[in-house]
């Protein structure tokens, strides 16, 4: 890590620009190429940035499978109004809601596949 680190110092130092001006710009490359749906979400505490689907294409795959809101909300151990929020784009979805949507819809395709 401490290598990769230098390697980013000696490249800003030889552009003069600071670290996190790098950052910013892959940041904003990035969300030119994310799958659509997805946007760049920022961890409130750490700062680490990672791209997360969008409430509405959570919801468009939850629909798209014949699952609830209830069920989503079952399965991650949350209020329904939360996963409402979440597909209203109120609230970020978490790494585990965002799995709990991919697993409901691995299991409706797999069910409905017998």
């Amino acid at each position: 890590m401490s290598e990769l680190l230098e390697d980013v110092r000696g490249f800003c130092a030889d552009r003069q620009m600071e670290p996190l001006d790098l950052l910013e710009s892959l940041a904003e490359r990035l969300e030119e190429i994310l799958p659509a749906g997805c946007r760049i979400s920022q961890c409130g505490s750490c700062g680490r940035r990672s791209a997360v689907p969008s409430g509405k294409a959570l919801r468009e795959l939850r629909e798209a499978h014949g699952i609830s809101q209830g069920d989503v909300a079952r399965r991650v151990g949350c209020a329904k109004q939360h996963i409402c929020g979440i597909e209203a784009e109120r609230c970020q979805p978490s790494a585990v809601v965002v799995a709990a949507y991919e697993k409901l819809a691995a299991e409706a395709v797999a069910a409905a596949a017998e």
